[in-house]
């Protein structure tokens, strides 16, 4: 099954990349959030420690 591309975020790492699947049929406003965010820029830079 391919990857709806409008629904996939790239995480580039030093050490690779992470493919999140966004599913907006399951959280649609969080997808929304995420999506106008990348878009805008704000997790340029930005250090995660951890997700949960």
């Amino acid at each position: 099954m391919a990857l709806d591309p409008e629904n996939t975020l790239h995480i580039e790492l030093k050490d690779g990349t992470v493919v999140v699947e966004l599913l907006p049929d399951v959280a649609p406003n969080h997808v929304n959030r995420i999506k106008e965010l990348a878009r805008e820029g704000f997790y340029d830079g930005i250090v995660f420690h951890r997700v949960i």
